[in-house]
């Protein structure tokens, strides 16, 4: 009899070792599968470090080009300002050469001696000093 208890428990002990074979099995599967969903989620971390890396990367280059842009226009802006009082220069300078044109006609109009003029008195001398007073302000 007790040979037969004895057996029993080898059987007991033998469905034991094998249930928990059965269950370390399982457990080792568990842990593989957590293994290598734990890999694709560190994948898709990275991944996802990446893509908001490039997306910041997309929005300074936009803003960049926006500055630029900006920059662009001021410059041209500022061009534009530049060749427009180039151009004003050329005509203030085309105006006084006309100006001086026009004195040294009136110049050449005016007689040599104030003085020797008879009629009309001090009036006539009055133009002459006006006329005169011009000549100093463009020379």
């Amino acid at each position: 009899e007790m040979q037969r208890e004895l057996q029993q428990q080898r059987v007991q002990h033998a469905k034991y070792f094998e249930s928990l074979e059965d269950q370390l099995i399982e457990a080792s599967k568990t842990l593989e599968m957590q293994r290598l969903e734990l890999e694709a989620l560190r994948a898709t971390v990275k991944k996802d470090k990446e893509n908001r890396i490039l997306v910041q990367d997309q929005k300074l280059q936009i803003q960049l080009e926006k500055e630029a842009s900006v920059f662009e226009m001021k410059l041209l802006a500022v061009q534009a300002s530049e060749t427009a009082m180039h151009h004003e220069v050329q005509n203030a300078q085309r105006e006084v050469a006309l100006l001086r044109s026009e004195l040294s006609v009136l110049k050449q109009q005016l007689p040599q001696s104030p003085r020797t003029q008879g009629s009309g008195g001090g009036e006539g001398h009055t133009h002459q000093a006006k006329g005169l007073g011009l000549a100093a302000d463009f020379e």
